[in-house]
């Protein structure tokens, strides 16, 4: 704790400099209020606590392709089961390619249209973006939650919904 540092700071050369704890709410920000926020699917108010937007980071590894032929590409992310994710849904997203932001809409969870595993994923379309990622590592931000994670009767009805969300995500990002 500050005493130690204190106890220390003339025999290594530093000055010590406590600091309040930062509130909002009325709570100390702390990692456990920003952990609690985004399993809540706060993601704007963790981003505000965090200072920087949520993110993860990955390497884009193969999926099923789906995306690709309804012509709707997505970069697919698989992550341990003890990553923090926020809740299963699809959000609004910007994605890092070679130092460049693209503006992204991410689905977190388990493609039940498509899928019956159950796992955990992170797939996102990047708007505006061709090009090969496989192998690469990207990040993606989280900006804005959109809606949940919804298993529908088709793939058509799938690529329609995604279609909606991508023009959101273009009218929310724009104004």
């Amino acid at each position: 704790d500050y005493h130690v540092l204190q106890a220390c700071a003339d025999t290594y050369g530093y000055e010590v400099v406590v600091l309040e704890k930062i509130q909002e709410d009325g709570r100390d920000i702390s990692s456990s209020f920003v952990r609690e926020e985004i399993m809540k699917g706060n993601i704007e108010k963790a981003n505000h606590l965090l200072g920087y937007e949520f993110f993860v980071q990955n390497t884009v590894v193969h999926g099923r392709r789906l995306g690709h032929t309804i012509g709707i590409p997505t970069i697919n992310m698989e992550f341990e089961k003890q990553k923090l994710l926020p809740p299963n849904g699809v959000y609004i997203s910007r994605v890092l390619v070679d130092e460049k932001a693209y503006l992204g809409v991410t689905n977190v969870g388990c493609k039940p249209t498509v899928s019956d595993s159950g796992k955990v994923g992170v797939e996102t379309h990047i708007v505006a973006y061709s090009g090969d990622l496989y192998s690469q590592t990207l990040t993606v931000q989280f900006l804005h939650f959109i809606r949940p994670e919804m298993k529908f009767a088709s793939v058509e009805e799938l690529k329609a919904q995604m279609e909606q969300d991508i023009m959101f995500a273009k009218e929310t990002c724009e104004r």
